[in-house]
């Protein structure tokens, strides 16, 4: 079966979370990923995680629909091997820090000349340029330099980070995005790119509409927990049972919601007519709609 990604070959030279994503999902939509290892111990996450059967299904997550090699590209059989795949490649991925390439001896300038129609691809922590572009980086340490954490919790609580490890998949994404963009502009002009993409830069943009609102007001954001920046009501509410989860993001939403919880008498409460007014008083109605569901 074809899939959208069939005869494009990868030379993967990511290690860790970000980089083995962006080129897991270029695998996962038909690529012929082949990824580059050190020798002997290999990827760090293989020895990471719960290791079942002698696997790491952590490893095994990122690392599906690819091909392993091990390779010491600090010597001259390596840089060799290196050299010959990617003469045959159509895309290099790398999460190297800044640099790191160039010691090795495969900038982009050098990946151009063994194929002049190549897309490139570096993922870093914090870009190709400024103060802290020869930096690593580390998602927890990006969670709280992007501002992520400050974000979570609520206010007069420690700063709280994402479970998951966020700016390395939203990195990784961005890498997949743009190494498929690049692609599609090779298939028009036969011309070659090269893509860059941080994890802080991608982190601050999931950022929606916190930060489009401390841009546009000087402001910094609230930390307001599992209540709503901007909507109210909006939360976790506890039923009888169980937790719920309840967001009515518009009026039309809100009206049904009161419709649902036989809470219409709310609508003759003036303090409630507007969404800017339910937010003023956001603990009177939080109030009233747990008074209603803690009997349910």
């Amino acid at each position: 079966k074809l899939m959208p990604l069939t005869g494009i070959k990868v030379v993967d030279l990511t290690r860790i979370l970000a980089g083995p994503f962006c080129t897991m999902i270029l695998g996962d939509m038909g690529a012929e990923v082949i990824k580059i290892e050190p020798p002997d111990e290999g990827d760090p996450l293989r020895a990471q995680g719960v290791i079942k059967d002698g696997l790491s299904w952590y490893y095994a997550s990122f690392n599906r629909n690819k091909k392993s090699v091990t390779l010491n590209l600090y010597s001259d059989e390596g840089k060799e091997i290196l050299t010959s795949l990617i003469r045959q490649s159509d895309v290099v991925v790398d999460n190297f820090r800044p640099g790191v390439m160039e010691k090795m001896g495969f900038p982009y300038t050098r990946l151009k000349e063994l194929k002049p129609d190549i897309i490139y691809c570096g993922i870093t922590g914090f870009g190709t340029t400024g103060p802290y572009k020869d930096r690593p980086a580390f998602d927890f340490t990006i969670q709280a330099m992007s501002g992520l954490m400050s974000l979570n919790g609520k206010e007069g609580e420690e700063p709280i980070r994402v479970g998951p490890p966020i700016s390395d998949l939203i990195g990784g994404l961005y890498g997949a995005l743009g190494i498929v963009a690049a692609l599609f502009n090779r298939a028009q002009t036969g011309q070659g790119q090269e893509v860059q993409t941080s994890l802080m830069d991608g982190l601050i943009s999931f950022f929606g509409y916190i930060s489009a609102n401390a841009l546009a007001t000087g402001e910094p954001p609230l930390r307001t927990g599992n209540d709503h920046p901007i909507v109210a009501p909006y939360g976790l509410f506890k039923a009888t049972d169980g937790d719920l989860a309840i967001a009515p993001s518009n009026e039309q939403v809100y009206q049904k919601f009161l419709g649902a919880l036989g809470l219409t008498h709310l609508n003759n409460d003036l303090s409630f007519a507007t969404n800017d007014l339910r937010m003023a008083n956001r603990e009177k109605i939080n109030a009233i709609i747990q008074e209603k569901i803690g009997t349910q």
